[in-house]
């Protein structure tokens, strides 16, 4: 069964901003980060918090699958190869 080749650069874009904004999440995640937000607390910071940077990161998932579908796409128009 051959895929469709939009249907692969679908799912390359969906991977890649999944990939993307767990990244964001994961970093933000990371402790010990001393007077910044992290899994432990919100630092010196009194206007931001870790639930907010997730929620941040989650609102750029689409921006991030826009972003990957264009370059996918460019990436097939000039028949290069991406394998995922």
């Amino acid at each position: 069964m051959k895929l469709h080749p939009q249907k692969g650069v679908e799912a390359g874009a969906g991977w890649l901003a999944r990939a993307a904004t767990q990244s964001l999440i994961e970093e933000a995640r990371l402790s010990p980060k001393p007077g910044l937000v992290d899994s432990r607390g919100n630092g010196a910071h009194h206007d931001l918090s870790l639930a907010l940077m997730e929620r941040s990161a989650h609102s750029l998932t689409p921006t991030f699958h826009a972003l990957a579908l264009q370059k996918l796409g460019t990436v097939r128009q000039t028949s290069r190869c991406v394998s995922w």
